[in-house]
């Protein structure tokens, strides 16, 4: 009986070890598992940072060539997701219109508009660092050119803008509503203090607005307001100025300065 008893219970035993045994097998594999689990989510997590990181707003000024050959010259403001400016060839230095989106990778898409409001051309291209380099395209797809252009230094802006301390927009201008812009300067430094006053009546009251703009091109000024996204782009022409306005907030009756505002002799 003592035999039996000690044979029964090395047995009990033997299966007792073997089930601690794959117990600790099972909670290894468990472990690891969850191990591996939590550095894959620990990785997607950083992955997700870096795919999360967004271009920062800005207002730039580019100069380039379309094709090569068409020397341009854009002024670009970048708002969350969306993009706003003017550019112009320089061999005519008519102010086009244009708007867009940009992406968090820097692919952006930017249309250009003419004075009826008639898409005319499509950019598509990368903005990389200081250069947004693409293509340049009719809107139908009937003409395709590469384009290449690279942000204006401060330090070429500002060589840019002695070259142009020589040019004389002072004065008061009026546009076909009666809308006021007076513009003082340029300085020596390219700035053009300017005040633009609204045509008040019943319906709209609105204050003067009173800034400055710096001459970021030839015969082009930018203003930006501080405390808003508001921002005006001024194309000087002999005896003209066109003004176009981007993301400013008026009241409802008082409609935008956009426009030609002609000097009073």
């Amino acid at each position: 009986m003592q035999i039996l008893y000690k044979l029964i219970t090395f047995s009990e035993n033997k299966k007792m070890k073997n089930l601690l045994t794959i117990s600790i097998i099972i909670t290894s594999i468990i472990s690891s598992s969850f191990g591996f689990n939590s550095n894959k989510e620990n990785l997607q997590k950083e992955l997700n940072k870096i795919n999360s990181t967004t271009i920062s707003d800005f207002t730039n000024s580019y100069k380039g060539t379309i094709n090569n050959k068409y020397e341009i010259v854009m002024t670009l403001t970048k708002t969350a997701s969306y993009l706003s400016g003017t550019y112009y060839y320089k061999s005519q230095g008519t102010s086009i219109k244009i708007s867009g989106t940009i992406d968090k990778n820097g692919i952006l898409t930017i249309n250009e508009f003419n004075d009826t409001g008639k898409m005319t051309g499509i950019f598509k291209g990368q903005l990389t660092h200081d250069n947004i380099v693409g293509h340049w395209s009719k809107p139908d797809g009937s003409k395709t050119m590469p384009f290449s252009i690279s942000k204006i230094s401060n330090n070429e802006t500002i060589i840019s803008r002695k070259k142009e301390s020589d040019s004389d927009w002072t004065g008061t201008y009026f546009d076909k509503f009666g809308r006021l812009l007076k513009i003082t300067g340029p300085a020596k430094d390219g700035a053009l203090q300017f005040e633009l006053t609204p045509q008040n009546s019943a319906s709209c009251q609105e204050d003067t607005w009173k800034g400055t703009a710096y001459l970021t091109a030839t015969s082009v000024a930018n203003y930006m307001d501080k405390g808003s996204e508001c921002h005006f782009n001024f194309t000087f022409n002999p005896g003209q100025i066109e003004l176009q306005e981007y993301d400013c907030s008026h009241g409802a009756a008082c409609g935008t300065f956009d426009g030609f505002y002609t000097q009073k002799k």
